[in-house]
């Protein structure tokens, strides 16, 4: 049997919020499953969490721009992701997963509609993520930007909150040039944002 992911909480609004043109730049949309199937061999079964409900959450947040990254429900199928790219050419970028006989054709196909690369994963569990984070933040700012994986697929237990984790961002990166940096100027330039 595959496991059901519960679905997304309700997002608090962040305290303080981030800078003009911040950018989340990993979430997933999924479904709805009645147009867009979810791959027969996934590992766990999301709930819809199409493309509103994402915006929605990207408004709450405050953040103005997003990066898709396609979510393994759906295999290598990135349809919702594309469909979703072409309804917000300019709020949105993605990150598609391909067979190895991709056609040239196809990768030209989406980069005009906004995929900016393809998908590789890490995972890290909670105690790892601070000392991690200061490290990266340390050595290399220019290099770094944030993502809160809405709807969090694949969380046991209970489901993070989004403005919270943006929340932990700001503790854990204090220095605001920083933070911009990571939710602004690093996004803009990687995913061809305009300044």
């Amino acid at each position: 049997m595959i496991p059901a992911c519960l679905p997304p909480r309700d997002v608090s609004r962040p305290q303080l919020p981030p800078p003009p043109d911040a950018c989340d730049t990993h979430a997933h949309v999924f479904g709805p499953a009645g147009r867009f199937r979810y791959a027969d061999d996934r590992s766990y079964t999301p709930p819809d969490a199409p493309l509103a409900k994402y915006l929605g959450m990207l408004d709450a947040i405050g953040f103005a721009r997003g990066v898709l990254v396609q979510g393994s429900a759906h295999g290598r199928d990135n349809s919702a992701m594309l469909e979703a790219l072409k309804q917000q050419p300019d709020r949105l970028r993605g990150v598609a997963v391909a067979d190895a006989d991709i056609s040239r054709d196809a990768l030209r196909e989406w980069s005009g509609l906004g995929v900016r690369g393809l998908r590789f994963n890490h995972f890290f569990r909670d105690p790892d993520a601070r000392p991690f984070h200061e490290a990266l933040v340390r050595a290399n700012p220019e290099a770094l930007v944030w993502g809160g994986d809405w709807p969090h697929p694949r969380v046991e237990g209970e489901m993070p909150d989004a403005g919270h984790l943006f929340e932990l961002f700001q503790m854990w990166t204090p220095d605001t040039a920083t933070q911009h940096r990571i939710l602004v100027s690093n996004p803009a330039k990687l995913y061809g944002f305009p300044n």
